[in-house]
Protein backbone atom coordinates (compact mmCIF):
# COMPACT_ATOMS: atom_id res chain seq x y z
CA UNK A 1 0.00 0.00 0.00
CA UNK A 2 1.34 3.78 -0.72
CA UNK A 3 0.98 6.28 1.78
CA UNK A 4 2.02 9.87 0.79
CA UNK A 5 3.11 12.60 2.98
CA UNK A 6 5.02 14.71 3.79
CA UNK A 7 8.91 14.07 3.87
CA UNK A 8 10.66 14.27 7.82
CA UNK A 9 14.49 15.42 8.02
CA UNK A 10 14.98 11.69 8.88
CA UNK A 11 14.18 11.04 4.71
CA UNK A 12 17.05 13.54 3.73
CA UNK A 13 19.24 10.72 2.38
CA UNK A 14 16.90 8.49 0.50
CA UNK A 15 15.37 11.50 -0.73
CA UNK A 16 18.54 12.27 -2.32
CA UNK A 17 19.46 9.21 -3.50
CA UNK A 18 16.41 8.74 -5.05
CA UNK A 19 16.80 11.60 -7.07
CA UNK A 20 20.27 11.12 -7.95
CA UNK A 21 19.32 7.98 -9.49
CA UNK A 22 16.84 9.81 -11.85
CA UNK A 23 19.41 12.49 -12.71
CA UNK A 24 17.61 15.33 -10.65
CA UNK A 25 19.42 17.27 -7.32
CA UNK A 26 18.01 17.65 -3.76
CA UNK A 27 16.93 21.52 -2.61
CA UNK A 28 16.33 21.93 1.26
CA UNK A 29 13.81 21.84 3.22
CA UNK A 30 13.07 18.30 3.30
CA UNK A 31 9.55 19.49 4.36
CA UNK A 32 9.21 20.39 0.41
CA UNK A 33 8.95 17.46 -0.26
CA UNK A 34 5.73 14.90 -0.47
CA UNK A 35 6.92 11.24 -0.60
CA UNK A 36 5.10 8.30 -1.93
CA UNK A 37 5.82 5.62 1.08
CA UNK A 38 5.65 1.45 0.26
CA UNK A 39 6.26 0.28 3.53
CA UNK A 40 9.32 2.12 5.06
CA UNK A 41 10.87 2.56 1.23
CA UNK A 42 10.81 5.86 -0.47
CA UNK A 43 9.39 5.02 -3.97
CA UNK A 44 8.31 8.51 -5.69
CA UNK A 45 8.50 12.04 -4.36
CA UNK A 46 7.55 15.43 -5.39
CA UNK A 47 8.76 19.20 -4.46
CA UNK A 48 6.51 22.05 -5.25
CA UNK A 49 7.91 25.77 -5.35
CA UNK A 50 5.95 28.78 -4.28
CA UNK A 51 6.64 31.33 -7.21
CA UNK A 52 5.21 34.89 -6.49
CA UNK A 53 1.63 35.00 -5.94
CA UNK A 54 0.88 33.88 -9.62
CA UNK A 55 2.66 30.13 -10.36
CA UNK A 56 3.80 26.45 -8.11
CA UNK A 57 6.36 24.78 -10.15
CA UNK A 58 6.56 20.99 -9.53
CA UNK A 59 10.85 20.61 -8.91
CA UNK A 60 10.81 17.51 -9.25
CA UNK A 61 8.58 14.47 -9.70
CA UNK A 62 10.63 11.27 -9.38
CA UNK A 63 9.40 7.70 -9.54
CA UNK A 64 11.68 5.24 -8.62
CA UNK A 65 11.63 3.48 -11.97
CA UNK A 66 10.79 -0.30 -10.89
CA UNK A 67 7.77 0.84 -9.24
CA UNK A 68 6.70 3.23 -12.22
CA UNK A 69 3.22 2.57 -13.97
CA UNK A 70 1.76 1.69 -10.79
CA UNK A 71 -0.26 5.16 -10.49
CA UNK A 72 2.27 6.47 -7.44
CA UNK A 73 3.25 9.69 -9.81
CA UNK A 74 -0.76 10.43 -9.75
CA UNK A 75 -1.52 10.10 -6.64
CA UNK A 76 1.46 12.32 -5.61
CA UNK A 77 0.53 15.00 -7.81
CA UNK A 78 -3.46 14.09 -6.64
CA UNK A 79 -2.22 15.63 -3.37
CA UNK A 80 -0.24 18.29 -4.19
CA UNK A 81 -1.49 20.26 -6.72
CA UNK A 82 -2.88 23.70 -5.79
CA UNK A 83 -6.62 24.31 -5.98
CA UNK A 84 -5.98 27.75 -6.28
CA UNK A 85 -3.34 28.96 -8.54
CA UNK A 86 -2.03 27.25 -11.77
CA UNK A 87 0.91 24.67 -11.10
CA UNK A 88 3.85 25.00 -13.84
CA UNK A 89 6.47 21.75 -14.95
CA UNK A 90 9.34 21.47 -17.32
CA UNK A 91 8.09 18.28 -18.10
CA UNK A 92 10.87 15.71 -20.00
CA UNK A 93 9.87 14.86 -23.38
CA UNK A 94 9.32 11.85 -22.70
CA UNK A 95 6.67 12.78 -19.45
CA UNK A 96 4.60 15.11 -21.63
CA UNK A 97 2.36 12.18 -22.70
CA UNK A 98 1.97 11.45 -18.58
CA UNK A 99 1.16 14.81 -17.98
CA UNK A 100 -1.02 15.14 -20.78
CA UNK A 101 -3.33 12.95 -19.36
CA UNK A 102 -3.22 14.36 -15.41
CA UNK A 103 -4.77 17.60 -17.25
CA UNK A 104 -1.75 19.86 -17.85
CA UNK A 105 -1.66 21.07 -21.14
CA UNK A 106 2.05 22.76 -23.73
CA UNK A 107 2.67 26.64 -22.10
CA UNK A 108 4.78 28.95 -22.97
CA UNK A 109 8.01 29.03 -21.77
CA UNK A 110 6.70 32.64 -20.12
CA UNK A 111 5.12 30.70 -17.69
CA UNK A 112 8.00 28.95 -16.34
CA UNK A 113 9.65 31.26 -13.24
CA UNK A 114 13.41 32.00 -14.94
CA UNK A 115 15.48 29.76 -12.32
CA UNK A 116 13.92 26.89 -14.31
CA UNK A 117 14.42 28.53 -17.61
CA UNK A 118 18.08 28.98 -16.67
CA UNK A 119 18.35 25.65 -15.58
CA UNK A 120 17.12 23.75 -18.86
CA UNK A 121 19.31 26.03 -20.92
CA UNK A 122 22.12 25.32 -19.22
CA UNK A 123 21.66 21.87 -18.87
CA UNK A 124 23.95 19.31 -20.75
CA UNK A 125 21.25 17.25 -21.10
CA UNK A 126 18.89 19.79 -22.40
CA UNK A 127 19.28 18.17 -25.92
CA UNK A 128 18.07 14.55 -25.22
CA UNK A 129 15.78 15.72 -22.46
CA UNK A 130 13.84 18.18 -24.46
CA UNK A 131 12.03 20.18 -21.69
CA UNK A 132 8.43 21.16 -22.64
CA UNK A 133 7.09 23.64 -20.53
CA UNK A 134 3.30 22.53 -19.37
CA UNK A 135 0.33 24.15 -16.93
CA UNK A 136 -1.74 22.70 -14.96
CA UNK A 137 -5.21 25.44 -14.51
CA UNK A 138 -7.84 25.22 -11.62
Amino acid sequence: MIRIETAKPEDQLRLMELLLNNGMEYVDPVEAFMVAREGEAIVGCLRLEQHYLRVEMIRPLVVDEVHRGRGIGRLLLERSLSRDKPTVIAARGDAVGFYSTLGFRAANWKIIPDVQKEECACCPENCKCSPCPMVYNV
